[in-house]
């Protein structure tokens, strides 16, 4: 499978996502844990994957779950502001966020496809 617009990737490794393409000081926007999904913005790839994360965010913490209960999953730290949120429930916001990781190396990337067209 190949990376599309309408798939899903997964990490497999902790994953630092940026703002934009490349490594600069100030452009970490959250650290991904190992297994986080992501739905890519963009088909096909070349060093950097545009990509979105979602996932339930508390003000309580800078973590983002994949569902809105401090024992679930997490999936990012978010390291920069806290996306906008798309909807509310209780002390908690669904949030998307965009950014770009790092495609890795050939022989062993840094993110896999789960789903997409073949």
């Amino acid at each position: 499978m190949k990376i599309a617009k309408d798939g899903l990737l997964r990490t497999t490794t902790g994953l630092n996502m940026r703002s934009s393409r490349g490594v600069q000081q100030d452009n970490l926007v959250a650290a991904l844990v190992m297994g986080a999904l992501l739905h890519p913005l963009q088909d096909g790839v070349s060093d950097w994957v545009n990509v979105r994360v979602i996932g339930w965010h508390s003000s309580a913490s800078n973590k983002l779950y994949s569902d809105p209960d401090a024992r679930s999953t997490v999936k990012a730290t978010l390291k920069g502001a806290v996306p906008a949120a798309i909807r509310t429930e209780g002390p908690w916001s669904f949030v998307k966020l965009d950014g770009f990781v790092s495609y890795g190396p050939a022989d062993k990337p840094y993110v896999v496809v789960v789903d997409g067209p073949k």
